[in-house]
Order: structure tokens, then C-alpha cells, then sequence
């Protein structure tokens, strides 16, 4: 992850009190290691849902009225399958359900202890990831490696991918946006530009 990427960051949880903890909590770890981020905060898994913002790291309860934590998470992930999820709750039982769709299960007794190594764990997951691109389709989008990227192509308003066979089947071949808006992004990791014979 570039040093000056904006770490994007989202809390959901509907008691206030505890989201209003979870919040400065969060704000003075992202201050201590000096990492831009942006912070939005939610009282409810729907309300969550009905943001477009792609978040890297979901700090999320496991029990709401209506649609619970688990349910949100997995449709966190169908929308972007990098988003990391951090279950923080106060019922043991359900951390093995939570470990197969987060990285981390707090209970809310244990935020002393946990929280910082969790948040410290999500931050060197995305490091991680970080040579990907992310390409957008409909609502959802996807990091995908730039190592398995073969080329880029622009037609029809799209953007065709040609990735490494193995991975076919696992991202989409087209993705909406402009040649262009890779370029940078792609030079930086020995790409080339080709253009059309005159």
C-alpha cells in the first residue's frame, strides 16, 4: 500500500456509547502511527450497506435488530472480497461463525488488549495486498494482483483485462473506466503504454 493512500475505515455498531469508544480509539491509533485514513460510522448493518464507499477495514458489532454482523459481512465481501472485517462483540458464542468472513474476533471485554494488535494485523494485510489494482464493475470492485495482470486493453467504453489463466475464473475480464486512469498507477510497476499505429 503506497505510504499516502488514504486507509479508508468504517465503524458499525448500534449502541452509541460503544461507537463513540470504538471511534476515538481508532482515531488515536491511525494518529500514533501516522497513517491517513477517513472514518465514517454507522448504528445499524443496513445503514452500513447503504454506503457505496468501498471500505479496507469494517469495525463491526455481530448482533443488531434486523440484518446481524454476519449477514453485513458477507455482503461486504461480495462487494469487494478485500475488505477486512474486525467482529468487536460482547457474545463469545458467536466467534466461530465470525473467524470464517473476519480477520480478527474481539469481545468487548478484551478491547484493551486486542484492539491495537487487531487493527495493527488488518493494517499489515493490506500492506500485503498492495501491489493490486482495484478495478470497479457495477457496485462492486476488486483488487487484483499486478503481477497476474498480463495487459490492459480499452474497447467499447470498457476495459478489457488479459490476466494469468489461473485467474480467470476468478475476477472479471471487463471492468468500466479509462485507459488512462491505470496509467500512472501501471508505469510505476514497469508496464507499458502502446498505442495505435498511425
Amino acid at each position: 500500500m503506497d505510504k499516502d493512500k488514504i486507509m479508508r475505515l468504517a465503524i458499525c455498531d448500534d449502541e452509541l456509547p460503544m461507537r463513540q469508544q470504538l471511534q476515538k480509539r481508532t482515531e488515536t491509533f491511525m494518529a500514533e502511527r501516522q497513517i491517513p485514513y477517513t472514518l465514517d460510522t454507522f448504528a445499524s448493518a443496513e445503514k452500513l450497506l447503504t454506503s457505496e464507499k468501498i471500505y479496507n477495514i469494517v469495525l463491526m458489532d455481530v448482533r443488531f435488530t434486523g440484518m446481524d454482523g454476519m449477514q453485513a459481512a458477507m455482503a461486504l465481501k461480495a462487494r469487494c472480497m478485500d475488505t477486512l472485517i474486525i467482529f468487536i462483540s460482547s457474545f463469545v458464542q458467536y466467534a466461530p461463525l465470525g473467524y470464517q468472513s473476519t480477520i480478527r474476533y474481539i469481545l468487548k471485554s478484551q478491547l484493551d488488549v486486542y484492539f491495537a494488535e487487531s487493527l495493527d494485523a488488518a493494517i499489515s494485510q493490506i500492506h500485503l495486498q498492495s501491489d493490486t489494482v482495484e478495478v470497479c464493475y457495477g457496485k462492486k470492485s476488486s483488487q487484483i494482483p499486478l503481477s497476474q495482470i498480463l495487459y490492459l486493453e480499452s474497447a467499447n467504453r470498457m476495459i478489457q483485462l488479459h490476466l494469468e489463466a489461473d485467474l480467470k475464473e476468478m475476477f472479471p475480464l471487463k471492468c468500466y473506466g479509462k485507459l488512462e486512469e491505470y496509467e500512472m498507477i501501471l508505469q510505476k510497476r514497469t508496464f507499458c503504454i502502446a498505442t495505435k499505429a498511425t
